[in-house]
């Protein structure tokens, strides 16, 4: 008889989190049923994924092999590992690295190439003008042969090779339009929000009453590169006898635009030295007017793992954490956000900062509460936290969204506060 696990007893089961297990079922890699809004996972779809994962784990380490003493035979440049063999000579068999088979097309060694086949990478490589190619090439009259220079690669073929190594490269006028994209998301989802809290306060904008200030530098926009643009909501509410409160919401687009401009592509991670003065930035303006600064700053190539460091982890020796400002990094190429979890201040920005995770959380949340409400007629806000160990800002809406669907009714009690409920338990 099968036997059919929850998600959490599937997360025991593989002795990971529940939302690793959640993860992999919503991408399609651990088969599971739905019944209503209840997944459900076969013990041997469970111990069959495993058994992927051994025998994944057990190719890779097999690839990984050194290659005993074996060089390209175009070339001649050493391959540490069978991963570096891209092919073999059709004649002799001979080895033949990924460099010269996969992206010079060389499908020979140096023994059986033709006349016409494509040079290895190091004898293709661009000689000084006026240098001969060969120290025994001479032309008639004994005068030295200058090497025709090979015209360049354009940026779309540079970008095309960067991808297909898995880089997160793109073309200046890809960036241009990347950055449109985003800022103009960024100010949608601002428009689906209709209130915040100001975290130096306590107090809360409505963005429908508060004054709003829309400010974008530079102001000049050019299609054909990014402009390394600011997006900035200045909110403010109260005043004429009311407490003042003041909110900057503002997205930021970061590129290296100098090395864009040059050769109109580029494939690199944004760095801890290139984050830095963004940040100095956002926290000096923070800090001078007193107004919190809830900051989005994305990169189109996605950022190094010493700059996430610095804006995930709290106990790096670096880490942001200021007082007047939070701040997310948007990886574009991966669509990931990045933010400090821990960091209680954010709850409320997370669907303006990171709208996937936000969204998933709150799905996932939905789910244990929807399992739970089979067996129980209502569920308090404080035991929907414990049990889905998450915030309140996400059970909240997680309440929410059960009830939009029809099934249950949410309710504020005065003697326990907000409670969700089956309707038909209400009914009965």
């Amino acid at each position: 008889m099968q036997k059919y696990l929850t998600l959490e007893e599937s997360a025991e089961r593989l002795g990971v989190d529940y939302k690793t297990v959640y993860r992999l079922v919503r991408a399609g890699e651990l088969p599971a049923g739905r019944v209503g809004r209840i997944y459900r996972v076969r013990t041997e779809d469970i111990d069959a994924y495993f058994e992927r994962q051994q025998r994944q784990v057990a190719e890779e380490a097999r690839a990984l092999r050194p290659v005993k003493s074996q060089r390209c035979g175009a070339c001649n440049s050493e391959m540490l590992s069978e991963l570096s063999v891209g092919g073999s000579c059709t004649r002799c068999g001979r080895g033949i690295c990924q460099a010269c088979w996969a992206v010079r097309k060389i499908k020979h060694c140096s023994d059986h190439s033709s006349p016409d086949e494509p040079k290895p990478l190091h004898e293709d490589d661009e000689e000084d003008e006026g240098q001969m190619p060969h120290s025994n090439a001479k032309a008639k009259g004994g005068e030295k042969v200058s090497k025709v220079k090979k015209s360049r690669e354009t940026p779309q073929q540079a970008v095309e090779r960067l991808k297909s190594t898995g880089a997160p490269a793109l073309t200046a006028g890809d960036a241009a339009l990347a950055e449109n994209t985003f800022l103009r998301t960024f100010s949608q989802r601002i428009e689906h929000i209709e209130e915040l809290p100001d975290p130096l306060t306590g107090r809360t904008i409505s963005l429908r009453q508060a004054r709003v200030r829309h400010e974008i530098h530079p102001k000049d926009g050019n299609s054909s590169a990014p402009d390394n643009a600011v997006s900035r909501m200045v909110l403010r509410a109260g005043g004429w006898g009311k407490p003042k409160t003041c909110l900057v919401l503002e997205a930021g687009f970061v590129t290296r635009l100098e090395l864009l401009m040059q050769q109109g592509y580029d494939g690199a991670p944004i760095g801890e030295g290139e984050l830095t003065p963004l940040l100095d930035d956002i926290a000096d303006r923070a800090r001078k007017k007193e107004c919190f600064h809830v900051a989005v700053i994305a990169s189109p190539t996605g950022w190094a793992p010493e700059s996430v460091m610095r804006i995930t982890d709290r106990n790096h020796s670096r880490a942001f954490h200021n007082k007047y400002a939070a701040v997310a990094l948007i990886d574009l190429h991966k669509d990931f956000a990045h933010l400090d979890e821990s960091d209680s201040r954010l709850f409320a920005f997370w669907p303006l900062m990171a709208p996937a995770r936000y969204a998933e959380e709150v799905e996932r949340c939905a789910a244990i509460l929807s399992d739970m409400l089979l067996e129980r007629n209502s569920i308090k806000l404080p035991d929907a936290v414990r049990a889905c160990k998450s915030h309140k800002e996400f059970l909240l809406a997680a309440f929410k969204k059960l009830a939009d669907e029809g099934d249950f009714a949410v309710d504020e009690l005065d003697d326990i506060g907000t409670v969700i409920s089956r309707r038909d338990a209400v009914n009965s």
